[in-house]
């Protein structure tokens, strides 16, 4: 298998091209996951207006309290969809990256006292 190189552009996951055995012109459209206002936003890029910059992208928003099953399916259904399949897994984890990252860490929990220090108080 051909090495693969660097590709720029934030919708490029793990910044890679595809390979020589990827037929490239298949997979036009680009998809960008990131966090707005503590939510997932989905943005993918139309193939039919694809010289166009506004009128080519789709976003979709997922909303905060959302479950990682709810969000990974829809990444999944949007990356299966005319996108590059060797980066479906790299969309799958950026999407749950972010939604780990929109999450309020939980409270430390107080350490209970054992042994003699139990007893004395």
């Amino acid at each position: 298998m051909a090495p693969i190189g660097l590709a720029r552009g934030r919708s490029s996951f793990s910044q890679r091209h595809p390979s020589p055995h990827v037929d490239s012109v298949l997979f036009l459209t680009t998809i960008a996951i990131r966090e707005k206002d503590s939510s997932v936003v989905i943005t993918t890029r139309k193939p039919s207006a694809i010289h166009t910059v506004k009128k080519s992208q789709h976003s979709s928003t997922i909303r905060p309290r959302s479950g990682s099953r709810r969000v990974s399916g829809i990444v999944s259904r949007y990356a299966s969809k005319d996108y590059r399949p060797d980066l479906r897994k790299f969309a799958l984890a950026r999407a749950s990256a972010v939604l780990a990252s929109t999450k309020e860490p939980k409270p430390e929990h107080e350490k209970k006292t054992r042994g003699k220090k139990a007893l004395k108080a």
